[in-house]
């Protein structure tokens, strides 16, 4: 068979083929042809890929309505010794001249059917095997709602493969089973939280508690801060009011005083000041000695600093060797421990991995066990709910045995096995044996009989299959049949083969012929054989024959199994049930710990990593330390030849030491003369102190004061030029060392005669200063004569004073005890402060507990906050509260185990919250996917719903068909069925209709079908064979119609269908061998009409074909409009 993608010019093309022994069996139709595609191209336009689940689009069209869009067609059939085919036969070409199309190149196919004697066959596209489906007519409208298996579609599988919902299978599959493994693993994480959560709950009192007590403490800390603020605050106010009093009294006092004494005091102020300035020149002659002193004491230090300097240089350096040599010997140990202890940390943290590793590796292993095991056992549960016996006393026996008191009991034979719908009324017919029990073994049969009548249940006969095990070897025997007519028993399908014994025990070697003539004929042959056929009627080997009558025995075998054998016993479920337990506490105990050691991993890395970079931080401390040892010795020894050569000269030393020892007796001899003469002007100055009393002591601590700052001025000027001195030294000190080290000996010796040369200046400087010190002391010694004559005045006036003296003692006594007061108030301010700094508030340093209130620093509370607290009242208060407290203490521990407890409940249920919205996204993509699929299925299906109703209208006439959900919330759970009105009469399911009535619901469907998504081609059988010549005639004309985008080939021995082909191919034997010849439609009539015309009635009529010219040919079957022969 060739068939060639084409573009179609002509609009009514349709060929007609007769019958013949050599066609295929009567009703078969060959509907459409599906290629398994394996691979899907993520590149195909349309598709959606969402993560690892591809949805294919929806398949493209194979044709359009268009009649000359591009589409497939058959050009011609070749047959080569198919059964009366002799040699190669070619039937076509099947469509007119040859420019009637055009041909899209390399678009050729080629599609052979390979049949052998067995009646085995099979299909070949371009040479390569292939898949085909092909089927009865009737057998696509009495299909099942839903597919029972994946191997015998349904109508639901039927109409998605057709409406393109049927991509969506897989992709919702996978998706339900990434929903299931989300669920899975939040039912997981929810475990972990709801574990955390009750631990936290656990840790709550606890931390209640410690928060109460914690606040507790806070209030009563705030409350006695209250209190010592307002006492302070009264005490303050008191001491403040005394004090302003007494120094309003001082104020009046002291003016008084001031006006009685500043006419005395002021002579004696007079003659203080002259000896004040005498006293100043006194005292720069004694700075003047000191400069000199410190000059000499300079040029010593200038002198001994080279030596000094490399000292400590040299004491420098030995420091830094001590503690270069002891910091080596702390790290060396330190380094050896971290060098022991980091393999070992490293060591445990791949022992750790390792084991974490293999905790995951048996937390999979356990998930996938777990998984197909809790399966298993909803499986096992809705078998054993689902699995109902057809009588009480099959229902009793199963029911022993799901309680686990017969196990051995297979159940009823004919629940066993399944075989095609085609033989259900033959093997109910001939195989009386359905509804025997099987069982494992003759004892079990006792057991279950003795049951029987204990209970008065009833009878049953069972079948042993230990006693048939000697029938294996007869049915397993390879044997040829007459018109290879199948064996009743092949037919049977099982899924435990331990009861095919028991089968062939009940049927043996019985065939199954088409019908009551074959079965005769096969049963009395040269080989008897106990026959039936497909309508029921049996013939024994001894020849009697039973069937026939009104009634039909069916339904004792399904199409399917009904009973597995393999159903476990309620105690196996209960082991299983078990086993499911203790692994899923398993499962939680090792994420349990697989999340430990986790924790404990990540604390170990830390570790491991802070002393990895220790150890390298020591590896490089302690090779620094290596290297530096040897080079600060090194430095040592030529630090020590350095100090050796800086030893100064002992006779010149020992010179500048006498220099500095002369000038600094002679500063000793100017500091005593001054001091005698400073004696006598403090000893003036309190007598003028003594007279002039407070006001004068006033007038004094100013003067005091400018002296001070006088005498520390010129104390600063003197160390100014003193450091000027020294700077210049020790600039000239710097440049002769530079000379030196530029110039070596050369300077040396230029820098020994300046040093010479200094001494003499210093010697000449010593000698003038020596003298100026000798003019100071007569200045004092005249000084002291004038201090004589104004110390007599003061005497004088000191009687005076004495008058006052008792009204100014009073007083100060009165000043003395205020300034006391204030003096008190002012020692318990620390007291108080530190009374302040004990009370402390209690914090935790937690954060996060909704229960504990904010720590804040304790309030400086404002006077008027202060008067607007009632004492008594806060007395009370915190009397309460500290007996409340009592002797508690809060439990910090509690509250900090609780805030580790409710960070991990946090993290846990952010962990849960995520893998909850990836359930969630993942369940709406389900869903969305499941309500696409339902949308675009239920569009499809109503527009091929109502076109069914309007082809099956137009076919009978009147008549109504209708495709029905069963369930109309969701299609896909209970399939679709297919009802049928046919003219005048009611509602009826399909297989309760005539032949006749199931051909034209079969088209309906098709035509409705054709009409949704167009076919290119369509091979149809003997379709009308069940028709009247009505229907034929409505069936034909409409599959003339449909012809303008489809290809209708169609085997028919109707005349009605004949007349209505455009091209008709005769099949027609000679000598036993089959021809076939293909002639145009209206070219025949129109020659044929031509002949009556001219009166011709026996003629040799010519017919051109496209390929030959046939002489003669004889077609019996084929229609004439009169009696003329052909």
């Amino acid at each position: 068979m060739q068939k060639s993608k084409k573009r179609k010019v002509e609009d009514n093309a349709m060929e007609v083929g007769e019958p013949s022994n050599a066609t295929h069996t009567n009703g078969n139709a060959e509907t459409s042809i599906h290629e398994e595609i394996d691979h899907i191209s993520d590149d195909e336009e349309g598709g959606v890929r969402i993560g690892d689940i591809y949805i294919p689009p929806a398949p493209k069209p194979t044709c359009s309505f268009d009649s000359k869009g591009p589409r497939l067609i058959i050009t011609h059939i070749v047959n080569e010794n198919f059964k009366s085919y002799a040699g190669v036969e070619v039937l076509g070409p099947f469509h007119k001249e040859g420019e009637a199309f055009e041909v899209v190149p390399n678009s050729e196919i080629v599609v052979s059917r390979t049949a052998f004697r067995d009646s085995s066959s099979f299909y070949t596209l371009n040479g390569k095997r292939v898949q085909f489906k092909e089927g009865e007519v009737e057998q696509i409208s009495m299909m099942k709602p839903k597919a029972v298996t994946e191997h015998e579609p349904g109508m639901l599988e039927y109409l998605e493969d057709i409406i393109g919902t049927s991509r969506y299978k897989e992709p919702i599959e996978k998706l339900a089973v990434k929903v299931e493994e989300y669920s899975d693993l939040r039912k997981e994480k929810l475990n972990r939280v709801r574990l955390v959560e009750q631990e936290k709950q656990a840790l709550m009192q606890p931390m209640q508690e410690a928060v109460d007590l914690l606040n507790m403490t806070n209030t009563y800390t705030r409350s006695r801060n209250m209190q010592s603020l307002d006492e302070c605050k009264a005490n303050l106010a008191e001491i403040d009011e005394k004090l302003k009093k007494i120094q309003e009294e001082l104020q009046e006092k002291t003016g008084v005083l001031k006006e009685g004494t500043k006419s005395r005091t002021q002579s004696l102020q007079e003659t203080k000041d002259k000896l004040q300035g005498k006293l100043m020149e006194l005292k720069k002659i004694v700075d003047e000695a000191n400069n000199c002193y410190k000059l000499a004491e300079s040029e010593l230090k200038i002198y001994l600093s080279t030596e000094k300097k490399e000292n400590e240089k040299l004491e420098n350096m030995q420091a830094a060797y001590e503690k270069a040599s002891s910091a080596l010997e702390q790290k060396k140990p330190l380094q050896e421990e971290l060098s022991q202890s980091l393999p070992q940390q490293e060591k445990q943290l791949n022992e750790m991995n390792h084991k974490i590793q293999k905790l995951k590796k048996e937390e999979a292993t356990l998930i996938a066990e777990v998984r197909p095991l809790r399966a298993q056992i909803e499986e096992s549960r809705q078998a054993m709910s689902a699995n109902t016996s057809r009588n009480k006393v099959l229902n009793a026996l199963m029911n022993e045995k799901r309680n686990g008191r017969l196990p051995g009991i297979f159940g009823r034979l004919g629940d066993l096995g399944g075989i095609d719908s085609k033989y259900d009324v033959a093997i109910s017919t001939c195989c009386g044996g359905l509804d025997n029990i099987v069982v494992d073994t003759v004892e079990t049969a006792q057991a279950a009989v003795e049951f029987l009548k204990r209970n008065d249940v009833g009878r049953a006969t069972f079948i042993a299959l230990d006693k048939q095990e000697h029938l294996k070897q007869v049915y397993a025997a390879r044997h040829t049949y007459p018109e290879n007519v199948p064996r009743l028993f092949d037919l049977v399908k099982v899924k435990d083969e331990r009861v095919l014994p028991a089968f062939y025990y009940a049927l043996r070697d019985t065939l199954v012929a088409n019908d009551l003539e074959q079965a005769t004929r096969i049963a009395y042959g040269r080989t008897r054989y106990r026959t039936v056929s497909l309508k029921g009627d049996v013939i024994e080997l001894a020849g009697t024959m039973t069937g026939g009558g009104k009634q039909t025995t069916r339904g004792k075998m399904s199409s399917s199994v009904q009973q597995d054998t393999s159903e476990a016993d309620p105690r196996v479920i209960k082991a299983n049930e078990d086993k499911l337990a203790k692994m899923e506490q398993r499962l939680v105990e090792v994420r349990n710990e697989v999340s430990e050691l986790e924790e404990a991993l990540s604390i170990l890395q830390l570790t491991v990593r802070d002393n990895r970079t220790a150890l390298n931080k020591l590896n490089i401390e302690l090779k620094n330390l290596v290297e530096q040892v040897p080079v600060i010795q090194s430095q040592i020894k030529q630090q020590e030849k350095k100090v050796a050569a800086s030893r100064v000269d002992p006779q010149q030393k020992a010179s500048l030491e006498a220099t500095v020892a002369s000038a600094l007796k002679k500063l000793e001899k100017a500091k005593e003369n001054a001091s005698e003469v400073e004696s006598d002007v403090h000893e003036i100055d309190e007598q003028i102190s003594a007279v002039a009393g407070g006001k004068v002591r006033d007038l004094q601590k100013a003067v005091d004061d400018l002296t001070k700052k006088i005498d520390k001025v010129n104390s600063e000027m003197t160390k100014l030029k003193v450091s000027i001195n020294t700077s210049k030294r020790n600039a000239k000190k710097s440049k002769d060392k530079i000379n030196q080290m530029e110039t070596d000996l050369r300077d040396t010796e230029k820098n020994i005669e300046t040093l010479n040369n200094t001494k003499k200046q210093l010697t000449l400087d010593s000698a003038k200063y020596e003298k100026e010190l000798e003019e100071l002391d007569e200045q004092i010694n005249e000084g002291t004569d004038e201090f004589k004559e104004l110390k007599q005045e003061i005497n004088k006036l000191q009687s005076t004073e004495n008058k006052i003296k008792g009204e100014r003692m009073e007083r100060k006594n009165d000043v003395g005890k205020a300034q006391k007061s204030l003096e008190d108030c002012a020692n318990k301010i620390p007291h108080w402060e530190k009374e302040l700094r004990t009370l402390k508030l209690e914090d935790p340093q937690i954060e996060g507990i909704a229960e504990l209130e904010p720590v804040t620093p304790l309030a400086q509370h404002t006077d008027e906050e202060l008067s607007e607290i009632n004492v008594e009242e806060l007395r009370n208060r915190l009397t309460a509260q500290k007996n409340r407290i009592g002797d508690k203490k809060p439990n910090i521990q509690a509250i900090q185990d609780y805030k580790a407890k409710e960070e991990l409940y946090i993290r846990r249920a952010a962990e849960l919250d995520e893998i909850t919205n990836r359930r969630n996204e993942m369940r709406a993509l389900h869903d969305e996917l499941r309500k696409k699929r339902m949308t675009d299925f239920l569009a499809g299906f109503n527009t091929i719903t109502g076109k069914l109703k309007e082809m099956y209208q137009m076919i009978t006439l009147g008549g109504d068909a209708e495709l029905e959900l069963v369930d109309s919330l969701d299609p896909f759970t209970e399939g679709i069925i297919f009802s049928v009105r046919p003219p005048n009469k009611s509602w009826k399911n399909i297989s309760n209709l005539s032949g006749g009535e199931k051909t034209l619901s079969s088209l309906a469907l098709v035509f409705a079908l054709h009409y949704y998504k167009p076919t290119p081609l369509y091979v149809m059988d003997e379709i009308d064979a069940a028709l009247d010549f009505k229907n034929v005639s409505i069936v034909a004309n409409y599959i003339k119609d449909r012809t303008k985008n489809a290809q209708f080939i169609i085997i028919s021995l109707r005349y009605n269908m004949f007349e209505a082909s455009n091209r008709l191919v005769g099949i027609y034997k000679t000598e036993d061998c089959t021809h076939c010849v293909a002639i145009n439609n209206e070219d025949f009539d129109q020659h044929l009409g031509s002949l009556v015309e001219d009166g011709v009635t026996d003629a040799v009529v010519p017919i051109k074909t496209e390929e030959e010219e046939v002489e003669r040919f004889s077609c019996t079957s084929l229609y004439l409009p009169s009696t003329s022969k052909l």
